[in-house]
């Protein structure tokens, strides 16, 4: 049988750090995370094939949109069975806290549903507005297709991932369905980005400052 592949894509890197709160930068510490990830999936699962978009602290281009881009890119390249990016989340309101995972929906419903709480917080260029795709062009039929089909699998490992992250004290904010990311819209296959918080929460930030924290999410991951 062929060999299983994974992508771990950790957050922004080089001229974008992502998150910054205190002492947390985003960048930094889902880099962390990601190599956990792919030691734990080593040694747990030696025939699986683990990649990650970057092992340092590097981008692909100085433009996010096409930087994003060209990690999907790369997924494709390798034939990933499944994408990961892995984020850190932050908010204008100190109150807001949990984990959650994003995956890609072309649902229109589930998509004006979070659009309002999506972009208020999300970097800019980590979206492609959905109104800058054309949608009568064909790329656009084939990612339809191709997102009914990955949907289902994307979902699955978004919800048992929110579930893993919450037994280590962080709230649960469950499955959301994104606007086009442009990270996951150029993905082939089933990708999801998973948010390990948000670093301008007291209880959050204190937990992912905790030494344990970052083993503990790549566990769950």
């Amino acid at each position: 049988a062929p060999r299983r592949v994974v992508v771990i894509d950790p957050g922004h890197g080089g001229p974008r750090p992502g998150k910054v709160h205190r002492d947390i930068v985003e960048k930094d510490y889902v880099l962390d995370v990601s190599k956990a990830v792919r030691e734990k999936l080593g040694r747990k699962m030696p025939d699986l094939k683990v990649y990650m978009t970057r092992s340092c602290d590097s981008a692909y281009h100085e433009k996010q949109s096409t930087d994003n881009r060209r990690r999907a890119e790369f997924a494709n390249s390798v034939g990933a069975d499944l994408y990961v990016s892995i984020h850190a989340n932050a908010h204008p309101k100190s109150s807001v806290s949990g984990c959650e995972v994003w995956v890609l929906t072309l649902n229109e419903k589930l998509m004006q549903q979070n659009s309002n709480s999506a972009t208020s917080y999300a970097d800019e260029g980590d979206f492609i507005d959905v109104s800058d795709i054309d949608r009568s062009s064909q790329g656009f039929m084939v990612a339809l297709a191709r997102q009914l089909e990955n949907e289902p699998f994307s979902r699955f490992f978004a919800e048992e991932c929110c579930e893993n992250m919450s037994k280590y004290g962080l709230r649960n904010l469950g499955v959301k369905a994104g606007t086009v990311y442009t990270v996951l819209y150029f993905f082939e296959g089933p990708g999801a980005i998973v948010e390990l918080g948000y670093l301008t929460n007291d209880n959050d930030y204190n937990y992912l400052k905790s030494k344990k924290s970052k083993d503990e999410m790549a566990e769950a991951i």
